[in-house]
């Protein structure tokens, strides 16, 4: 869509900003803010501070939209007790200024207090309060570029009330904000209809896999109880195994830490957080790590063949329930469990599919960190076809499976398209590059 541009520009004088309306002015935003500010955290040691009536916003609920009631409140005695506690009025704009929430925006709904991350404008004279949250959304990239700090970035506050903005008459903000309120709406509904189509096509995919490696392609095979109440019945000349039946569990050893990287080195060592490392694929990641063989012998570290299953017998249930096939002669740490089928009876694609079905997070032992023992995997269920009908099973499976992925990626292009759009919208409206009525 084309948009009307204003009749005459002028220099904004400012190296990181783009021209503007030559009737718009740039001006600080500490001028027009009756009120910036911050917080504190009161004493969680003192429970007289919390569970309050009183709002108390911290970074986590800065999502770029308005903040009613907040998870946390604080009482009467905390307000009164720590002096930097300030109250702010609903419409105040909150940006976060250091942690991993750098830069995340939002507005009261509620009048409310914030903790020490939160920095607020509010009470704005010359400027709409809705303006002000449009302006720091389109420049909060630039804004963070200028960011401080070694481990941690950091806005400060000093930066934060010195920082310019771009000032149009009150009237075209307010059909400025009123515009981008009615046509972020529209895009975000795009966006979500786009996402909740990206889980139905992960669904279909799930039930696909799941339909074809559990009951097989003929409808109208004869059927036998599998004697599993999950499974139910599957097809009658299949077999019900258990994974030691049709493959070889394998524990990995530690990890070398006192061997040096050289290249030549021909075995690649995997560590559980590799797994992490491939989440949009069925194959193992490029290693990180490289031994040799006799670097691998005096480990103890079994060395797996290509077309060996992976996952993780530790840790959490995105690691757990994370399935790989490692395509080069390799070792594992002790945090895995290697699955070498037996290729006489079993297809490492049909290992890949059958494990991705087993839940491993819904299986762990107790304790503080989640863990599998290799005794109890070795006799999770295995459903073996004739190997041949293995065979064509996952060819038609991993048609499927190319079929939604690509169907996937353009709905995810169109989702990072919308967003594009979007971000250039706000931008172009609020730094006068169109005229929106």
């Amino acid at each position: 869509m084309t948009y009307e541009t204003y009749a005459a520009y002028k220099s904004s004088g400012e190296q990181w900003l783009k021209r503007l309306p030559s009737h718009w002015s740039v001006e600080k935003i500490s001028h027009h803010c009756q009120l910036i500010g911050s917080g504190t955290t009161p004493s969680a040691s003192n429970p007289i501070y919390y569970d309050g009536n009183i709002n108390w916003v911290t970074t986590s609920e800065l999502r770029e939209k308005p903040i009613g009631e907040t998870k946390n409140k604080i009482t009467d005695e905390a307000l009164n007790q720590y002096s930097s506690l300030k109250f702010y009025p609903a419409g105040s704009v909150i940006i976060a200024m250091y942690g991993a929430t750098i830069g995340r925006l939002g507005w009261l709904a509620q009048p409310a207090t914030v903790n020490q991350a939160c920095c607020v404008y509010a009470n704005s004279t010359k400027l709409s309060q809705r303006y002000i949250f449009y302006w720091l959304l389109a420049v909060r990239n630039d804004l963070i570029s200028f960011a401080s700090g070694g481990g941690q970035q950091n806005l400060n506050q000093e930066f934060l009330r010195s920082i310019k903005t771009f000032v149009p008459p009150m009237s075209e903000q307010e059909n400025i904000t009123s515009f981008l309120d009615r046509k972020t709406a529209e895009i975000d509904t795009l966006i979500a209809k786009k996402r909740r189509l990206l889980d139905r096509l992960a669904e279909k995919r799930t039930a696909l896999i799941t339909r074809a490696v559990t009951k097989g392609l003929n409808p109208d095979a004869p059927m036998k109880d599998s004697g599993i109440e999950w499974l139910g019945e599957v097809p009658a000349h299949w077999e019900v195994r258990r994974l030691k039946d049709a493959g070889s569990l394998i524990g990995g050893s530690g990890f070398p830490h006192a061997f040096q990287e050289q290249k030549g080195k021909q075995i690649a060592f995997y560590k559980v957080g590799d797994l992490g490392r491939s989440d949009d694929g069925v194959l193992m990641p490029a290693p990180n790590h490289t031994i040799s063989r006799e670097e691998a012998k005096t480990l103890g570290a079994e060395v797996l063949p290509e077309g060996t299953v992976v996952w993780a017998k530790i840790g959490a249930a995105l690691l757990l329930n994370r399935r790989r096939v490692i395509d080069r002669v390799s070792c594992v740490d002790n945090n895995m469990t290697a699955y070498v089928p037996d290729d006489s009876r079993l297809i490492t694609a049909w290992a890949y599919f059958w494990t991705s079905q087993l839940d491993f997070s819904q299986l762990v032992n107790g304790g503080a960190v989640p863990s599998l023992s290799e005794g109890y995997q070795s006799t999770l269920p295995l459903l073996l076809p004739p190997v041949d009908e293995q065979v064509t099973i996952i060819e038609l499976v991993k048609k499927w499976v190319a079929e939604l992925n690509s169907l996937e990626d353009v709905t995810s292009k169109t989702i990072d398209r919308l967003i594009e759009y979007r971000s250039a919208l706000i931008t172009n409206a609020v730094t006068g590059q169109i005229k929106v009525a």
